[in-house]
């Protein structure tokens, strides 16, 4: 059975309105498509869909800030306070390598309930920082594993800072000066494009579309939405070495070491991962990979880059209800790369 055949098939099985995969192989890119983008026109998803890929655009973020790193602005020990101001005095010892490893110990802004009292409104900066600053940081930074999106909000803060330029300017100028024309936008349910494809949720039984998400709430934590194939090309980009330095690199690749020398891990049994600076890091039979998934409303996506074989992996579908994606991307590697 070949990939396409197996996620055919798969497709076949889900309940899922549309179904989008590409992978990159040996610097080979081969994009799988299924199903329809919008149920009311019943348009399918072809290779030209745009999907929310929620936290999974973190990638661009890492990959922004290392720029910035690269430039000599600053670097991951770099102090928080250094390069914001007017934070609260709990953050204080949170570095710039602590936020990447989700090891700030800050509370993630989406654990807020007031948070979702105005995920559809369109906030500013400081209110999303305001649903924590509150909060006593969790542990002391870099010392513990504690999933953050609070610590990537801060990080397109920074971006913004040193840059001089919005987040999404910053960050789509640095896809375009590898190759124009890639279609990895910010999301904004709210602009008109032919393009992007309508997220689903399931309510009493029934299949419908979900309430508005502002973007002003995701930002550098995961605003971006894609065409699979063309955020698999830069990601692919990303790891030959054209986009960032080797030194860089090794820091997204392997895993976080803080100043005691031990590595930042998972906190229980569910997982079993090590943390880098912005990815997690597994290893199956041997095998180390990097890895994301992207959750929100009416959309799933599951990322994999296998460090050893040159290949990677994303998957998205426009349902925001439970399939096992993981397991689809497992066997899909399988049969590319063929034991």
């Amino acid at each position: 059975m070949s990939a396409g055949e197996y996620l055919a098939y798969k497709f076949g099985e889900l309940d899922l309105p549309g179904l989008s995969c590409s992978v990159s192989y040996s610097g080979n890119i081969t994009d799988y498509n299924f199903g329809v983008g919008d149920l009311q026109t019943g348009k399918p998803v072809d290779e030209q869909s745009v999907f929310n890929i929620a936290s999974i655009g973190k990638l661009i973020t890492i990959v922004s800030v290392f720029k910035l790193i690269e430039g000599g602005r600053f670097n991951l020990s770099t102090p928080l306070v250094d390069l914001l101001h007017d934070l609260p005095a709990g953050w204080n010892r949170v570095q710039v390598g602590h936020l990447l490893s989700h090891s700030s110990g800050i509370k993630n802004y989406t654990d807020a309930p007031e948070y979702w009292n105005e995920y559809h409104l369109d906030v500013p900066r400081s209110r999303i920082i305001s649903y924590v600053a509150d909060a006593k940081p969790k542990f002391a930074p870099g010392t513990q594993w504690g999933y953050s999106n609070t610590g990537f909000y801060l990080l397109g803060l920074i971006i913004e800072r040193i840059s001089g330029k919005g987040y999404f300017e910053f960050c789509t100028e640095l896809i375009r000066s590898y190759r124009p024309g890639l279609m990895i936008i910010p999301t904004d349910d709210r602009i008109v494009n032919p393009q992007r494809v309508r997220g689903y949720t399931r309510q009493a039984g029934k299949i419908i579309q979900p309430p508005y998400y502002s973007n002003s709430g995701t930002f550098s934590a995961g605003g971006f939405s894609a065409v699979l194939h063309d955020f698999i090309d830069f990601e692919s980009a990303i790891f030959r070495g054209e986009v960032l330095s080797d030194l860089s690199l090794k820091a997204i690749i392997q895993p976080y070491l803080p100043e005691d020398g031990s590595s930042i891990k998972s906190p229980d049994d569910k997982f079993d991962f090590v943390m880098t600076n912005g990815m997690f890091r597994f290893e199956n039979s041997g095998r180390p990979y990097l890895a994301h998934r992207g959750e929100i409303f009416g959309f799933t996506s599951e990322y994999r880059r296998m460090i050893k074989d040159d290949f990677s992996i994303i998957l998205a579908a426009n349902a925001d209800w439970e399939f096992d994606s993981g397991a689809i991307i497992e066997e899909v590697y399988r049969l590319c790369v063929r034991d």
